[in-house]
């Protein structure tokens, strides 16, 4: 029982930490939009499927590296890497 608790414990500070990167990524994807660095003629919006499997495979160096004193630039990049990983929005598009 024990283990199915760390489990899922593991599992819910690893979904607030994407979704704490994946709002800062959404931010910098904006900023990149308003600045004409990135040109879409929809709404971007940052892929937390893909932004959760790139923290959740690097989770532990980042955690790891806040001993280094490199947490802020591991920080930085991871924050860069999820933000190239973007999907449009589009109006009226639905999947059954």
């Amino acid at each position: 029982m024990q283990r199915l608790k760390q489990e899922f414990y593991g599992k819910i500070i690893i979904m607030n930490f994407s979704s704490i990167i994946v709002e800062s990524a959404q931010d910098e994807l904006d900023n990149k939009v308003k600045q004409g660095e990135v040109v879409s003629k929809y709404q971007l919006k940052i892929n937390e499927n893909i932004a959760y499997g790139i923290i959740n495979s690097r989770f532990l160096d980042i955690i790891s590296s806040y001993e280094d004193g490199s947490i802020d630039e591991n920080f930085s990049s991871l924050i860069s890497l999820v933000a190239q990983h973007y999907t449009p929005i589009i109006p009226d598009r639905h999947f059954p």
